[in-house]
């Protein structure tokens, strides 16, 4: 089994997965979701909704479960059902998801870490990020100042 491919940007995730046709050649299934939270799910068929059931195409796995991905839309919208295979590629799905949400959040934070902190113009990596007590002390400050 070739394992799924799954990029993320922020916002949109890219999952490619692999599937056999008729003839037995791999052929890549794409699936693109843009702001939506991604959950992969097994179930008894008897617990589906029948209106969700009938939006996973593909039968359950050995096991009698069905594993899908589910892609919820964060605003309005129906969600979105894909198939997989068995608790193997469900498995490896979750954690390419995982991997690929890792890898842009860790990417973020590095160049943050280079970036120059609007309060004090230190790098952030330096100053922390943290001016609470510093905008507290200049806010009674001003409202002092104001009183007089």
């Amino acid at each position: 089994m070739s394992s799924p491919i799954v990029s993320f940007d922020g916002i949109s995730y890219e999952i490619t997965l692999f599937r056999s046709d008729a003839t037995g050649a791999m052929k890549q299934e794409k699936n693109t979701f843009g702001e939506h939270n991604l959950s992969v799910c097994a179930a008894p068929l008897n617990e589906l909704h029948m209106w969700d059931r009938a939006k996973i195409n593909g039968p359950p796995a050995e096991d009698g479960l069905i594993y899908y991905l589910c892609a919820q839309p964060q605003d309005v919208g129906a969600r979105s059902f894909v198939w997989l295979k068995n608790k193997e590629e469900a498995n490896v799905l979750r954690k390419a998801i995982a991997d690929a949400e890792m890898l842009h959040y860790n990417a973020e934070d590095y160049w943050r870490q280079d970036s120059k902190c609007t309060f004090c113009g230190d790098m952030v990596s330096e100053c922390g990020g943290d001016h609470g007590d510093e905008m507290r002390d200049i806010q009674r400050e001003a409202l002092r100042g104001d009183r007089y």
